[in-house]
């Protein structure tokens, strides 16, 4: 009767640990993305907002779309993307980022970006935070974020061939009362 019980529990620990693995692979928690390389720059104590950069790749065969993140680092996350309007280049809040199947979607400082408003603390240069990426379904994945020395872009990021912009106008909470409230 013992031999049947622990047989019975071993094999009950084997289905369990089965389980758990498939539930916690990379798939699966990821939704099918895989951050790669995301970084945000040091700020100053005066300084309010942030933004990340870096790549979402879409490890399935399948459209994914991003439609919203949030970041223990900040009030509020949005996910933005720069649109020349009249000539000038600006900043405007996005519903969403769709990535196609096995592709990867770069994000950057002057072009689709997760921004940071009313940064909790300064972002200091060497600390890693983390943004929760969010699906349509809900379905989310937290992933680390290394904050860089300001304007140090890594060498993929293809910062050469995005226009430049100056975000200071962008640096006010009320700048972005035209998004509503989330």
């Amino acid at each position: 009767m013992k031999r049947i019980l622990m047989t019975a529990a071993a094999l009950a620990v084997l289905i369990t640990g089965s389980a758990m693995a498939e539930d916690f692979s990379p798939s699966s928690m990821a939704l099918g993305i895989e951050g790669s390389g995301l970084y945000s720059f040091a700020t100053a104590a005066s300084q309010k907002n942030g933004v990340i950069g870096g790549a979402i790749e879409n490890i399935t065969n399948k459209k994914i779309t991003v439609t919203h993140a949030d970041s223990d680092a900040a009030e509020r996350t949005e996910l933005h993307t720069h649109l020349m309007e009249d000539g000038v280049m600006k900043m405007r809040q996005v519903e969403s980022y769709t990535i196609d199947a096995n592709s990867t979607f770069k994000l950057g400082p002057r072009a689709e970006h997760i921004m940071l408003f009313d940064l909790k603390a300064p972002l200091k240069q060497g600390s890693v935070f983390s943004v929760r990426l969010y699906d349509e379904s809900g379905a989310n994945i937290e992933v680390p974020v290394l904050v860089r020395a300001p304007g140090d872009i890594p060498d993929d990021a293809d910062a050469e061939d995005a226009p430049k912009m100056d975000h200071s106008a962008h640096h006010k909470h009320e700048d972005h009362n035209e998004h509503g409230s989330h």
